[in-house]
This record gives structure tokens, C-alpha cells and sequence, in this order.
């Protein structure tokens, strides 16, 4: 067998049921390149490692698998299953993917290493990606729709935008690991655009999935702002303060998105304390109160035990959509009342402002039965997620 050109690295943790998806997208890859899935699972207690046997039993030439023998999410950075995984890496070229996502064209590796064999000045190779949200059943382009990027142009720079998600990478191995951090993946992302390059091909490849396996895109809003605010400075430090630009970029683009406020304090920080000593004291006074000194290292990303918890415990996500959506809906009904009762006032009939408000009520009696909608598939997805937990629990 021919050495393999690229490793498909695969991190997965309580992922029964996506699991087979997942690895079946990186299997049934049409492509005349040799090429490695390794299948990292980091002591799954809900059965994935059994599907990860039978994936490897099945196709002993092209899956390495490793289960770790206790779950490493909580240990030292360089003990943790994906630290690993990166120290092993030994091809040309590598990708990642989370065990709850998936591939979704089966060219896309014959298509990058295509490219990337053929043009040796690019370090990488990206992709769409389609953004599923399995509660509501919406999707969209991540990189057109929810990042807002309508005409890339290559090659692609380093720049704060645009921003490819993790499965949709293929990067040249340009020693990462020499780094000698945990793999965060905006650090993997800016650390080989610096290097070079990227290609974008603008076509989805890849699924994103929005659902009860994916712990950060399911954080309460604010929760999920403030932890991207965190993006700016890890990148200010990862370049020793150097690419100050990039990273005041990144910081705006999230604020933008997020909380403004954390921007301008940062601004401001910066001119009076000079670059560096402005970002650490932002960062200081911003960040290390909510989540202690631990989140002062580039290996940090988020708060891991709340994380680890949610990852044991899927149907906190399912319960906290059926929370989310069920609030959504009682205010939509409030306006929805406060607006009808508008309709009984005779001296508003025949004019502009009665058909308005007609018709606005109209479209919130339509979202309230989508939302209904949501609320009562969520309310199965939970029942069949607490009858699998206890029939996991009778098999053991």
C-alpha cells in the first residue's frame, strides 16, 4: 500500500448517532490518492466506539483508529486525545473533522489535492460549507449567508475575513505541531495563512450541523459572544503581538456581531497602554474574572468542565432549544394580542396603519406555528434521546 498523501483526522466523543455519517462521508471518497482516516475517540460512553470498531474492522487499510482508555477532555493540554492527534500527524497534508459534521461531496479530496499538487505556492485548500440547524430544519451557505462573504477572491491572504470552518480545510503539514499547543482551530486556521496562500472553491462540500452534539453553537447567546470576544487576543499573543491588525480585525468582527462594548474598551486600552501591554490588560480585567487565570493560555478555548458536562449530558440541548423556543413563542402570542386588540379600535379600520398591523399579525401567526413546530419535534428528538440513554444504561 502506498504511503498515504493525506491524514483525515476525525475527533469524536458521544457521537452514536452521527458517528456512521461521518466516517462513511470520508470513506467513500472517489480519489486516486492514498489517503488515512484516523478515527480519534476520546473514551465515548455511549456506544460510538463500537461503531468506530466496526468502521475499522471493515476497512483495515484505510482507518486507524485510536480509543483512548479514559477520557482526556479535563487533562493537561498535552494529554488530551486531539494534542495527540496533531503530534502524529506524518502526511503531506491533513484535515479535520468533528465526528458530528460530515463531508458531503465525495470529490473533495481528489478536487484539493488536485490543486494543492499542482500549486505548490498555496498552503491550503477551502470550501463552502452548508450550516444545518436540525431543531428548525433551516440551512444555509456558511460562508455566503451566515458570514455574509458574497465574492472571494483568490488567492485568500491572511486577513481577520474570510473564515472557513475546520471541515471544509485541507492544509499542507507545515509543522503546527511544532507549536506545541493544543489544536485550537482559528490558531490552525491563522498559523498556515500566514505561511501562504489559500485557495477558496466555491462549492459546499461539507455539512456543519446545529443539533444536541454540538456544545458551542449551542451556548446561549451572550455565552457564545463573549467566549468569541476571547478570538482577538489569542491571535495578538499567538504572533507575539506582531500582526496587531489581524487580530484588532478579528476582535472587530465579533464585537460586531457580539458586544461592541468589548471593542472600543480594547481601543482604547491600546492607546494608552501601547499594543501589547493594552491588549493584556483588557484581557486581564475582561476575561480572567469569569473564567479564572486559565484563560490567559493559548491552549484555553472555552470553560472545559462546562463543556465536558454538556457532552455527558446531550439532552441538556435538546431541553434548552425546547426552553428557547417555547419563550420565543409566548412573546410572539403577547404581540400577537397587543396587536389584535389594535384591530377592534373602529377609527383605525380603512386606513394604512389597519392593514399593517393586519398583516403583521398574519406573519407572527405563522412564525408562532413554525415555532410550534420546532417545540414539538424538539420534544420527540428529547424522548428518543432519554430512551436510547436508558436502553445504553441496560446494556452495560
Amino acid at each position: 500500500m502506498a504511503k498515504p498523501l493525506l491524514c483525515a483526522i476525525i475527533f469524536t466523543y458521544n457521537h452514536k448517532n452521527s458517528i456512521a455519517r461521518c466516517i462513511e462521508s470520508l470513506v467513500n471518497q472517489n480519489t486516486t490518492y492514498p489517503y488515512e482516516i484516523r478515527i480519534y475517540d476520546d473514551c465515548s460512553t455511549d456506544g460510538t466506539s463500537d461503531v468506530c470498531r466496526e468502521y475499522a474492522k471493515k476497512y483495515p487499510d484505510k482507518i486507524r483508529l485510536t480509543i483512548q482508555e479514559e477520557n482526556t477532555f479535563l487533562k493537561p493540554y498535552n494529554k488530551t486525545q486531539s494534542y495527540k492527534a496533531i503530534q502524529e500527524i506524518d502526511t503531506k497534508y491533513f484535515c479535520i473533522i468533528d465526528g458530528d459534521d460530515c463531508w458531503c461531496d465525495e470529490n473533495k479530496v481528489q478536487i484539493a489535492l488536485d490543486f494543492l499538487e499542482n500549486n505548490q505556492n498555496y498552503i491550503g485548500f477551502a470550501h463552502d460549507t452548508k450550516h444545518i440547524n436540525v431543531f428548525t430544519g433551516k440551512e444555509y451557505s456558511y460562508v455566503h449567508d451566515i458570514g455574509g462573504w458574497q465574492d472571494i477572491k483568490n488567492p485568500v491572504e491572511l486577513s481577520a475575513t474570510p473564515y472557513f470552518l475546520t471541515s471544509s480545510r485541507v492544509f499542507r503539514n507545515l509543522g503546527f505541531k511544532g507549536k506545541h499547543i493544543w489544536p485550537v482551530d482559528y490558531l490552525i486556521y491563522f498559523y498556515h495563512a500566514q505561511k501562504g496562500p489559500i485557495y477558496y472553491y466555491d462549492k459546499i462540500m461539507a455539512n456543519y450541523y446545529i443539533s444536541e452534539y454540538n456544545n458551542f453553537s449551542n451556548m446561549q447567546a451572550g455565552e457564545q459572544s463573549f467566549l468569541l470576544s476571547t478570538f482577538g487576543y489569542k491571535i495578538a499573543k499567538f504572533f507575539d503581538f506582531k500582526e496587531d491588525k489581524l487580530a484588532t480585525d478579528v476582535q472587530k468582527y465579533y464585537n460586531i456581531k457580539g458586544n461592541v462594548k468589548h471593542y472600543k474598551v480594547l481601543e482604547k486600552c491600546k492607546k494608552i497602554f501601547g499594543v501589547k501591554l493594552g491588549w493584556q490588560l483588557w484581557y486581564l480585567t475582561t476575561f480572567v474574572p469569569v473564567y479564572g487565570f486559565e484563560c490567559l493560555s493559548l491552549n484555553w478555548v472555552c470553560p472545559r468542565r462546562k463543556i465536558k458536562y454538556r457532552a455527558d449530558n446531550r439532552e441538556w440541548q435538546v431541553l434548552r432549544e425546547i426552553k428557547n423556543t417555547k419563550s420565543l413563542v409566548r412573546n410572539k402570542v403577547a404581540l400577537l394580542h397587543v396587536f389584535e386588540l389594535f384591530l377592534k379600535f373602529s377609527f383605525l379600520k380603512n386606513t394604512k396603519i389597519y392593514v399593517l398591523i393586519k398583516e403583521s399579525c398574519e406573519r407572527k401567526k405563522k412564525k408562532i406555528s413554525e415555532n410550534e413546530v420546532i417545540v414539538f419535534r424538539t420534544k420527540r428528538k428529547y424522548i428518543e434521546t432519554r430512551k436510547k440513554t436508558k436502553n445504553i444504561g441496560k446494556h452495560k
